[in-house]
């Protein structure tokens, strides 16, 4: 992590002096064909799903920013071992998995996958390091309304989510009575925090952002992008990454009738 620079994305207010986290959630649902497309194509380049969106949201992150040298912050389970897969506890910790690629103009999706994918295995090594430790070690110039190393966030989860306006079944034991309810979380540790869900549904996007720097409209256009670079990278994953486009067709339409338009 020497040296490491905090990604900046392009925010809609500037970064407040004071510290606020204020949060705010948007959430969307992709289509059940992309999920398995995905998955197909994670099996062809020998990755695991998660190594696949990791890649794909670094590549998401690096046509926001033109930052080729990426830093994560992933949470992983810590249960390595099948000792704990049954013990009571919170065993999470955050890992940073920082990729540096090479020139984009040239590399692949499959290129960028397999430096993503050596990443994350070497990263996982050392995943039972605490988080606390490597941030003294590595981030001692702190700031009370900023992250140490990072600033986004990802990960993939497996089902138990559902959207603020679905309902969830009941569930009845004997003498207890489970609902499921929605609840929106007041504040974010994040700049962003990008939430999969995989379902047997397909994936769901949820994601967290600090109001004070983003607006509604600009997250749901980031998942719109997104979902866009998913529908390409299924169709040839070893094309360009510069020649993928963040645009849905309409988007881009609107963009140069904009950009043609008379000024009177």
């Amino acid at each position: 992590l020497a040296g490491l620079t905090k990604l900046a994305l392009p925010t809609d207010h500037p970064r407040p002096k004071t510290a606020t986290f204020a949060s705010g959630l948007v959430t969307k649902s992709l289509r059940p064909e992309l999920s398995n497309k995905l998955q197909q194509v994670s099996q062809q380049l020998g990755a695991t799903l998660f190594m696949t969106l990791l890649t794909a949201f670094k590549v998401f992150v690096h046509r926001y920013t033109r930052e080729r040298d990426i830093a994560i912050g992933v949470p992983v389970g810590g249960r390595r071992h099948a000792e704990c897969a049954d013990l009571v506890g919170f065993f999470v910790n955050t890992i940073v998995l920082r990729t540096l690629f090479s020139d984009p103009v040239d590399d692949t999706f499959a290129t960028w996958l397999q430096a993503v994918k050596a990443t994350v295995i070497e990263g996982l090594e050392h995943q039972a390091v605490p988080f606390s430790s490597v941030v003294e070690a590595c981030a001692p110039n702190r700031s009370s309304h900023a992250n140490p190393l990072f600033e986004i966030m990802f990960q993939l989860q497996s089902d138990g989510y559902r959207s603020q306006n679905a309902s969830a079944p009941d569930v009845e034991f004997s003498g207890l009575h489970l609902t499921q309810e929605h609840l929106q979380l007041p504040e974010t540790k994040f700049d962003l925090t990008w939430h999969v869900f995989d379902r047997e549904d397909g994936l769901l996007m949820a994601v967290e952002y600090r109001t004070a720097l983003f607006s509604e409209a600009r997250i749901s256009r980031m998942l719109d992008h997104f979902e866009q670079l998913l529908e390409q990278i299924v169709i040839d994953p070893k094309r360009r990454i510069g020649d993928y486009s963040l645009l849905a067709l309409a988007e881009r339409d609107d963009l140069l009738e904009m950009g043609s338009a008379t000024v009177l």
